[in-house]
């Protein structure tokens, strides 16, 4: 298959994904989840470890999770 056959040039930037940061506010980790692994019941976040670990959470420490679908 030669160039011409595959079709016109496309712009440098074909695909834009908007990127949300992890943040931490007063208390409170808001980020998202990334990867959702239904094979094995997984789910990654963007959050990271250093972030995390900003809360300073001890051992024996509640954590309340909450998560949102279409802002519900």
């Amino acid at each position: 298959i030669s160039f011409e056959q595959v079709g016109p040039l496309l712009p440098k930037k074909v695909v834009s994904i908007p990127y949300q940061h992890a943040v931490l506010e007063g208390k409170k980790i808001k980020g998202n989840i990334s990867i959702l692994d239904i094979q094995y019941g997984n789910i990654w976040t963007n959050i990271p470890d250093s972030l995390f670990k900003k809360l300073d959470p001890k051992f024996g420490d509640m954590l309340h999770v909450i998560i949102y679908h279409n802002n519900k």
